[in-house]
């Protein structure tokens, strides 16, 4: 359980950062939205669907993380460079 919560904290963290630099870029808060319910699935009863879901699930997350921070550190590295 607190494997599962780890990215979570990790994903609002980065989401947070990301709303600073959509004031610079609008493209972060578009993508904060989907994020959120790709933490749905893990949560199903069915032990099948879990094992199978939780895979997509973290590779989909890791993936918007990914997309996240760099669209963070490019809106920070623009408002240094301004």
């Amino acid at each position: 359980v607190q494997h599962e919560r780890k990215p979570v904290l990790g994903d609002s963290t980065s989401a947070k950062v990301a709303s600073r630099a959509a004031k610079v870029k609008p493209e972060p808060q578009q993508v904060i939205p989907e994020a959120a319910p790709a933490w749905e699935p893990p949560e199903s009863p069915s032990v099948e669907d879990q094992s199978s879901d939780s895979d997509l699930s973290d590779a989909l997350t890791l993936a918007r993380e990914r997309l996240l921070i760099s669209h963070a550190l490019e809106g920070m590295a623009k408002l240094i460079g301004d």
